[in-house]
């Protein structure tokens, strides 16, 4: 008994199951907002900056310039050099040793020529040798006149010194500085090694070393001192010295073949106005240090030592990478929006960005402010430069384009398919490269499956394996693409129903076990029931906002937006209205109501806007800083419209504010607000509408605007009408908040197309 119990219990469960199971509306092809499916996608996208930089230094030997980071390109550069001049140098005459000569009681000393090629101004005198001397002789170092009929030293005296070299027993470099500089025109004369003071002592002995195995100046005249006397000057072994010296002269930088070393390249500084004068210039150099600092060796043939001032122009460039989110919906165009960060590096900056060629629309924010008149848009070229005097430090920068869809081929075998089968399709011909993102949208509008792959890499097959307990119906498959440059979306329906199997095991425990799934399965109706009543439910209450909007809109009269300082109307618009209304008067009436109903806003202040009855209208008035909207309508709208009245008065005074501030009784400025009260209002549907279809028109239709279009034609032939009313589409008891969408998706895409209503 107790079995029979348990058995008749299950069989009551699976009835009961089946019964609600049967309750549930068929929901197959029923997607919940799938007309609003879309993607973001977040790209990098490269601008470059460009940047003028100026500066001045003074007295230096070469040329080191900061840059902001080590990113950037010098593009073109232009050097200004003036007082230019030699600096003090070691000039090295000769410093290999090979031989020495001695000063003591037997030979009184040496001298060796020196050429002065431009007037120069003598510090000191290297010597290498060394002293062995135990007394205290005062030898001298000289510098002299040059007889050019002997070639060894004359009388005139320039310049003279005590000898500087300590006692050693080992040959070394000693130093001889003269008390006061002597300054040389250009010329030849010796330095004297003069050791006659020595006389006849014993114990005095210098030695002074010379190379006779090729010297570096061979032509260098030497001579001897010899009982009172210099000897005829011989060549072939200069003795070793080094002159610190600077040349005193003036010169053109070509004089000495003055050049400056970039990336490698010599470029030679051509001679400027005077003497001591130079520039260089070059565009187009192209050169990246890969350092925050800008090198330049400044070299020439005469000396190491050139001293000069100068001034510099660089203009300098930086490709930078800006945030960017890509937006791809199925029924509008491709949304772009860019989002650099822009930093000042000069007095004279500009920002570059060469955008695509299947972008439009562009508009630009600043600090969330449409600044287009600010900024220069290239459509020929697509290129969009910030200048100068837009760029500041901490702005918020944001770029808005659009493109539209590219269209993606499919290449689709099969549409049906059952649970536990591998849904399959693949890209048709010609395949693009680029990101792939495929999404699978079930019965419910419930995202099922998403994934992302390259191509290539990857392969161009798209595929998933439906499990065994989803559900039957109408699958929407989207399959979204996108390069650095464009996007698309295609998308394709499969029906899925459940596997049938014949071979099924009949026995009674198969059957209870049934029968506890059933019982599980029985919770799961109550709940899917439930799920579907609630999509069922919010397909209504989209449906009656979208009626409620439309009802609104039919009793729409009047916009009227005033300039609140002067209560003067900067834009007006009047709707299902024959009668032309007095702006002039609406406004002064409505400026009155305003002062007399100051008390009555102050105790409103929870809101902003003001409904007033008046006569047979309705009349909504919503402040927002420096202007009033005023709405007129025939009766009380309803609650969400009063939302979208506040939200067009923020946005124009979002984008048009600033020019209310500034409003000198131009109204040309205010015509765009039309598009804001088209955006919040959608005033189109008010309008007549023509159809506007072209054979060249490559304006891509969904079904669902098709059938829409082919509806509207329908009813332009039996009426013999070249216009109709959208209303006349939407009949009440049969349309669906998509007939709505897809309405306004024609009326952007221009196939549905306002006009004028004829008189009658």
């Amino acid at each position: 008994m107790k079995s029979d119990k348990t058995l008749k219990r299950s069989f009551c469960i699976l009835l009961a199951t089946i019964f609600f199971l049967a309750l549930i509306p068929n929901n197959e092809g029923n997607l919940s907002d799938v007309s609003e499916i879309s993607l973001e996608i977040n790209i990098n996208f490269e601008l470059i900056e460009n940047s003028l930089k100026h500066g001045y230094s003074e007295n230096v030997s070469s040329i080191d310039i900061l840059l902001p980071s080590n990113t950037w390109n010098i593009d073109d550069i232009e050097l200004n050099f003036d007082e230019m001049e030699f600096g003090t140098e070691e000039k090295t005459i000769e410093d290999v040793a090979t031989d020495s000569v001695v000063i003591d009681k037997f030979n009184d000393g040496y001298a060796v020529q020196i050429e002065v090629i431009n007037p120069t101004i003598i510090y000191g005198i290297e010597i290498y040798g060394y002293n062995e001397s135990t007394e205290n002789t005062p030898i001298v170092i000289q510098i002299s006149g040059y007889d050019n009929s002997t070639n060894s030293p004359n009388n005139t005296i320039y310049g003279s010194i005590t000898l500087n070299m300590p006692y050693s027993d080992s040959p070394s470099w000693h130093l001889q500085n003269f008390s006061n500089p002597i300054h040389l025109p250009k010329g030849d004369y010796y330095l004297i090694f003069d050791g006659s003071s020595i006389g006849n002592s014993p114990k005095s002995d210098y030695y002074w070393y010379f190379n006779n195995i090729n010297p570096l100046n061979p032509d260098l005249y030497v001579s001897k001192y010899d009982s009172g006397s210099w000897l005829d000057g011989s060549q072939g072994a200069p003795f070793l010295h080094k002159i610190i010296q600077k040349v005193n002269a003036s010169f053109f930088p070509e004089e000495i073949n003055m050049t400056a070393q970039i990336d490698g390249n010599l470029y030679e500084i051509e001679d400027g106005p005077h003497r001591g004068k130079g520039y260089l210039k070059k565009n187009n150099l192209d050169y990246r240090p890969n350092k925050n600092e800008l090198n330049i060796k400044i070299k020439n043939n005469k000396t190491n030592s050139l001293r000069f001032h100068f001034n510099y122009s660089l203009r300098i460039s930086n490709n930078f990478l800006a945030p960017s989110v890509l937006n791809v919906n199925l029924n509008a165009s491709n949304e772009w929006l860019i989002t650099p960060e822009i930093q000042r590096y000069s007095n004279n900056d500009t920002i570059k960005f060469e955008f695509p060629e299947s972008w439009n629309n562009l508009n630009i924010f600043k600090n969330g402010e449409l600044i287009n008149s600010d900024v220069i848009i290239d459509l020929s070229n697509n290129i969009l430069i910030f200048p100068n005097d837009t760029i500041h430090n901490g702005a918020n920068w944001e770029i808005y384009a659009y493109s539209p869809h590219i269209e993606v081929n499919l290449d689709v075998q099969k549409t049906e398919y059952f649970t536990g089968q591998e849904l399959k399709f693949s890209l048709g011909s010609p395949i693009k490269h680029g990101n792939y993102t495929f999404v699978l949208i079930d019965p419910l509008g419930i995202e099922e499956y998403r994934t992302t792959s390259s191509i290539p890499p990857n392969d161009n097959i798209f595929s998933y394996v439906i499990p065994t307990n989803k559900i039957e119906g109408n699958y929407i498959a989207y399959l979204f693409w996108h390069n650095q440059t464009d996007a698309g979306v295609q998308s394709q329906v499969f029906s899925i129903s459940y596997s049938s199997s014949s071979d099924t095991p009949q026995d009674f425990s198969l059957f209870l076990t049934i029968s506890a799934v059933v019982l599980i399965g029985s919770v799961v109706g109550f709940s899917s029931y439930a799920t579907v009543k609630k999509v069922e439910s919010r397909h209504r209450e989209k449906l009656k906002l979208i009626l409620e909007k439309y009802s609104d809109l039919m009793n729409l009269h009047y916009v009227i937006v005033l300039d609140k300082k002067s209560g003067i109307d900067l834009y007006s618009n009047s709707f299902n209205n024959t009668k032309e209304l007095d702006t002039t008067l609406i406004s002064g009436f409505l400026q009155a109501i305003h002062n007399f109903g100051d008390e009555v806003i102050e105790e409103a202040k929870g809101t902003k806007t003001v409904k007033i009855e008046y006569k047979n209208s309705i009349i909504i008035m919503t402040e927002f800083v420096n202007l009033r909207l005023i709405v007129i309508m025939k009766q009380k709208p309803s609650e969400n419209f009063s939302y979208d009245i506040e939200s067009l008065a923020y946005d124009i005074y979002k984008y048009f504010g600033k020019q209310i501030d500034k409003f000198t009784g131009i109204l040309k400025p205010f015509h765009p607000i039309n598009k804001l009260v088209e955006h919040h209002l959608n005033v189109s549907f008010l309008y007549p509408l023509s159809v506007e279809l072209s054979l060249k028109s490559k304006t891509k239709l969904g079904q669902d605007e098709k059938n829409m279009v082919k509806r509207a034609l329908d009813f332009l032939k039996e009426n013999n009408s070249n216009y109709f009313y959208s209303l006349y589409l939407l009949p009440e008891n049969m349309c669906t908040p998509n007939d709505f969408d897809t309405i306004s998706r024609l009326i952007k895409k221009g196939i549905f197309r306002p006009i004028q209503k004829p008189r009658e």
